[in-house]
């Protein structure tokens, strides 16, 4: 169960800084896949990706 919340957590963080980070650097990846929402709302949903996955990496034991 242990892998599977480390899975769900490392998925939920690359979805996170693909909103952080992609996002805002490629202005058609904005565009075409976020619908060109404001750049205060995408930062806002990859922190709570970010925040999820942290989680499930805490629940997983990764930081212990």
């Amino acid at each position: 169960m242990q892998d599977t919340y480390r899975l769900i957590g490392f998925v939920a963080v690359m979805i996170g800084l693909v909103f952080a980070v992609l996002a805002q650097s490629w202005v058609k990846t904005r565009l075409f896949l976020f619908r060109d929402t404001s750049m205060i709302k995408q930062y806002i949903i990859g922190f709570i990706f970010l925040m999820i996955g942290a989680f499930f990496f805490y629940l997983s034991g990764t930081f212990n």
